[in-house]
Parts: structure tokens; sequence; C-alpha cells
């Protein structure tokens, strides 16, 4: 698996908002704080922090790759983001699966989606359509 690094230059972006991949994560951890993380249930205190963890972890690594850094232990932050993304995928798919009472399915579905978008713009493997619809739809 290749990873894309970026590097901000002249002339290719600005900053690390320029980027795909740290719009749809950040976008993704805002809905993910405001519409599913208050609504697992208390009983689920392990879940809900994790996820809100992880969530806000994810946009962060692909800033500080995006700036050139990488970890104090040399890890890559766009590999930790992706394993984070994962993880992210997995822990969503539990509030779904488990608590669709309390928690709406559809947006689930729809943050899991965007996820691996990110995902795949992070390999390099990115299709840019209707990405400004995706980004509003979400801040809804």
């Amino acid at each position: 698996m290749t990873l894309v690094r970026w590097r901000i230059e002249e002339g290719t972006m600005q900053s690390f908002h320029d980027l795909a991949a740290f719009k749809t994560t950040y976008d993704v951890s805002l809905a993910v704080m405001k519409r599913v993380v208050p609504f697992i249930p208390d009983n689920e205190c392990r879940l809900r922090d994790h996820l809100a963890e992880i969530v806000k972890d994810i946009p962060r690594m692909i800033a500080s790759e995006a700036e050139g850094g990488y970890f104090k232990d040399g890890k890559n932050p766009n590999s930790l983001a992706l394993n984070f993304i994962g993880e992210a995928m997995v822990l969503i798919k539990y509030c779904r699966d488990l608590h669709d009472r309390h928690i709406n399915r559809e947006l689930c579905n729809e943050l899991i989606a965007n996820y691996e978008k990110a995902r795949k713009e992070l390999r390099g493997q990115t299709e840019t359509d209707g990405e400004e619809e995706l980004h509003e739809t979400l801040r809804n």
C-alpha cells in the first residue's frame, strides 16, 4: 500500500485545510460528536469515550502529515490515520447495530461511507465529485 505524502508548497496548497481527506474527516468528526456520541447510552461510556477520542484524532493526524510531521516515535501520521479510520468505522457500526433505537442507522451508514471516501483519498484513489455537497450534508 502506498500512502500519499502531501507537502504544503507554494502554489500547490495553502494549508492542510485544502486537503479533501482533512475536510471529510473533520466534517465526519463534527457529525459524530454532535449526532452520535450524545446518544450512546450511559452504560456504554467506554464506547462513547473511545469513539469521541478517535474521531478527533483522525483530522489531527492528517494535518500533521500535511505539515511534514512525523510523530516522536517515527510513525507516519497517514498510516495511523488509516488505522484510526478503520477503528472509527467499526465503532460507528457498533453504535448503528447495537443502539439503533437511539442513533440514526442511515446517518451511521453515511458516516461510514464518508470515512471510506477519506480512506481512499489517503491512499491516493480520490474521486472529488460531489465533494462540496458531501461537506454541506455533514454540517447540517
